[in-house]
């Protein structure tokens, strides 16, 4: 299940989704190759869940560093719409 960009923004903040969206690409890049496993992993189990408070719930458990590049990583992949 998507989630629009909104969704993110009640749940982690306005802050957290607008570093995510600006985060450099090279650095993006190179940290989303150290943690793909782990990426990998959050977006499917996220991509899963359907409820707001099963998705807020999971995305404020997971550690705030990767929690950045999941935010990305699903802003780029288009996990994430902008209605």
């Amino acid at each position: 299940m998507n989630m629009i960009r909104d969704e993110l923004v009640r749940i982690l903040g306005e802050t957290v989704v607008i570093h995510a969206e600006n985060l450099p690409d090279s650095l993006f890049a190179e940290r989303k190759w150290e943690r793909l496993p782990e990426l990998v992993q959050h977006s499917e189990k996220l991509h899963r869940l359907g409820l707001f408070e099963a998705r807020r719930s999971f995305l404020l458990g997971v550690e705030p560093q990767l929690r950045i590049l999941l935010v990305r990583h699903l802003l780029d992949t288009q996990m994430v719409s902008s209605l």
